[in-house]
């Protein structure tokens, strides 16, 4: 209730944090008060999408902070992470998720994740204009 009475009394829409992958409970922020959320289920697919730091985890399940690996960078699984969320009607408002590349509560910043390769830190930037 406080969420809502403090989107209500606010009258702009508020973009909260929620530093959940799990989709549909990251959804129902937009329906228990927030009008806006910081996607943090994108955000996890990030590392392993355009830097070779690969979490340690599934969906769901990033309890564990990941690693370097020879494994290529792949685009899919954040592809599907975007395709689920637009597609399953769990959000109330897609145009009020916060998309980032870098946040400064997680374990390591993007330039760490991606090895202070220029190149691919531009890449997971220009990801956030689409």
């Amino acid at each position: 209730d406080f969420l809502k009475d403090l989107q209500d009394a606010a009258g702009v829409d508020i973009l909260g944090e929620t530093t959940v992958n799990n989709i549909s409970y990251h959804a129902g922020f937009q329906h228990d008060g927030l009008t806006g959320l910081l996607n943090f289920p994108a955000f996890y697919q990030i590392h392993g999408s355009f830097c070779q730091y690969h979490l340690g985890g599934e969906l769901g399940n990033y309890h564990l902070q990941g690693a370097f690996t020879p494994q290529l960078p792949d685009l899919r699984n954040m592809s599907a992470v975007i395709d689920f969320q637009q597609d399953s009607g769990l959000y109330s408002n897609l145009d009020l998720l916060g998309n980032f590349v870098d946040n400064h509560d997680e374990f390591a910043r993007i330039g760490y994740y991606c090895d202070q390769d220029s190149y691919r830190i531009k890449n997971a930037m220009a990801a956030l204009m689409f």
